[in-house]
């Protein structure tokens, strides 16, 4: 597997955080926009047929957590924390979901 990954997007970056998570961070997206596109890719995902030894077919689901805040001066290691606890959230709920935590202007 990957030991270090990371792209630089128009307006963001991806990159693996550890073991089979990634990272995406994104200007410009509302919550809903970026719940939608998350969605997108995991249906994509579930959809797409992945063969391994001797073309023996496997499905791969993929679980997603988002994290979308207005809040100027939010740090990066709060916006992961709740982008983290929200993935937790969609493994808790029986995987190959996708959980949106919007966080309020307080």
């Amino acid at each position: 597997m990957v030991d270090s990954f990371s792209v630089r997007l128009d307006r963001g970056i991806v990159g693996r955080v550890g073991g089979e998570e990634f990272a995406l961070f994104l200007t410009d997206f509302t919550d809903q926009k970026s719940f939608n596109e998350a969605e997108r890719f995991r249906k994509l995902v579930q959809d797409q047929l992945f063969t391994v030894y001797e073309d023996t077919p496997i499905p791969l689901t993929i679980s997603m957590g988002i994290a979308h805040s207005k809040k100027r001066g939010i740090t990066f290691e709060e916006l992961y924390q709740h982008a983290d606890e929200a993935l937790y959230s969609s493994k808790k709920a029986g995987k190959n979901k996708v959980t949106l935590n919007v966080l309020t202007e307080t």
